[in-house]
């Protein structure tokens, strides 16, 4: 069976670890100046805290090689929202919101409830997001180099077609 691996891109979480290394640095500094007050080492440490922590997502994100989301004739898998495939029959329609971040939200047939397949931190998660008015399902490509309204249309291509249609059209989205 043919996939479409989907990986994250070292180039972006390379921009983000130099970004946030910046910013560490700087709250150091901040920190270790002579004549700091207060009010300096206070906004020192919340950089240090806060970049650190994106220093080290960015470092896990380089160093992980493991495919973020995999597409085949099943369906769609995506290692952060569920541990197994959103089948193309339970897909009623996908759609691109852009943020700041874009996402590809993906509407479920109803009646389907897909809580078994989530982590306590994903049903969390996948509850803000229902009340913010996305769906429950949503595909982040904040990390990954795509055409992401291609991906969009080939989604909800993918989710209309017959079973016997769907390999013609993931041979045509390669």
């Amino acid at each position: 069976m043919k996939e479409i691996k989907l990986y994250k891109s070292k180039w972006k979480n390379l921009g983000l670890f130099l970004g946030c290394s910046v910013f560490v640095f700087g709250g150091i500094y901040f920190i270790s100046a002579k004549h700091s007050d207060l009010f300096k080492i206070i906004i020192g440490w919340v950089s240090i805290l806060f970049f650190g922590l994106g220093v080290l997502v960015a470092f896990y994100n380089l160093l992980d090689w493991r495919p973020q989301i995999i597409i085949n004739e099943i369906g769609i898998y995506d290692r952060t929202i569920l541990k197994e495939f959103i089948n193309w029959n339970i897909i009623e329609n996908a759609y691109l919101v852009d943020t700041g971040v874009k996402f590809i939200c993906v509407s479920l047939k109803s009646g389907i409830d897909i809580k078994k397949s989530q982590s306590k931190f994903s049903k969390k998660i996948s509850s803000i997001n229902k009340a913010m008015g996305f769906e429950e399902l949503n595909i982040n490509l904040s990390s990954i180099k795509i055409d992401e309204k291609r991906l969009t249309e080939f989604i909800t291509e993918m989710s209309k077609a017959k079973p016997t249609e769907r390999n013609k059209l993931f041979l045509d989205f390669q």
